[in-house]
C-alpha cells in the first residue's frame, strides 16, 4: 500500500511483481492502530493523557479519535488511527500535529494548483478503485498520489456503484493541509 504503488511506476524498478494491498480488506488494519487496539493496549496512557489535559477518560478518547482516527484502507471502513501521531501524543501527553510535521507536502500543493484543484474540493471526491490506484508518473491527477501518501482516505463506499468517496482522514491532516494551502497561496501572490 502506498510505497509499493510508487515503486511499481518507476522505469528502473526491480520491484515490478509486487502485490498491491491498498484496497484489500484482509490487510486494512495493517498500517495503523485500530479502536480495539486502543481500548486493549493504551488504556493507561489514555488515562494519563486525560489527566494531563484536564479531560475525562471518555473526552480524551473522543479527542484522540477526532485528531488521529479516520483512516480507512478498504470498503469495509474499519477506523484506523495514525500510529506515529498516537505514539507521539502519548509520549508528549499532548494533542499535537505530529505526522504532518514529518514532511511538508508543498509538492502536493503545487500538483493541486497545476491541475486546478482547490483544496476544498478534496473533501468529498468520488473515485473508483482503478482511479485510486492509478498513480500517473506525470502526476496529471494528483488525487491518487494524495491517497497513496495518506493525505486523503476512504470516507465512504457505494456498493451498487462500486465507488469510493474520499476526503481528509482527521483533524490533524485537515487543519495542517488547509494552513499550508493558505500559506502557499500568500507566497504565490
Amino acid at each position: 500500500t502506498g510505497v509499493t504503488k510508487f515503486s511499481k511506476v518507476s522505469v528502473f524498478s526491480d520491484l515490478n511483481n509486487l502485490a498491491d494491498l491498498t484496497l484489500n480488506p484482509f490487510y486494512e488494519t495493517l498500517c495503523g492502530i485500530s479502536q480495539d487496539e486502543i481500548d486493549r493496549y493504551f488504556v493507561e496512557p489514555l488515562k494519563e493523557l486525560a489527566a494531563t489535559n484536564g479531560y475525562s477518560f471518555e473526552e480524551a478518547k473522543a479527542r484522540l479519535a477526532q485528531k488521529y482516527d479516520g483512516y480507512h484502507f478498504s470498503r469495509l471502513l474499519t477506523d484506523i488511527y495514525n500510529p506515529f501521531s498516537i505514539l507521539n501524543a502519548f509520549s508528549a501527553m499532548s494533542y499535537g500535529n505530529y505526522w504532518f510535521e514529518t514532511g511538508t507536502p508543498t509538492f502536493l500543493i503545487e500538483l493541486l494548483r497545476k491541475n486546478d484543484i482547490a483544496v476544498d474540493m478534496l473533501t468529498e471526491m468520488v473515485m473508483s478503485d482503478r482511479d485510486l490506484g492509478n498513480v500517473d508518473v506525470l502526476y496529471r491527477n494528483p488525487t491518487p498520489v494524495l491517497f497513496q501518501s495518506g493525505y486523503l482516505t476512504i470516507k465512504g463506499y457505494d456498493r451498487d456503484e462500486e465507488l469510493y468517496t474520499i476526503g481528509f482522514p482527521n483533524e490533524e491532516v485537515t487543519e495542517e493541509f488547509f494552513k499550508l494551502w493558505a500559506k502557499t497561496e500568500k507566497s504565490t501572490r
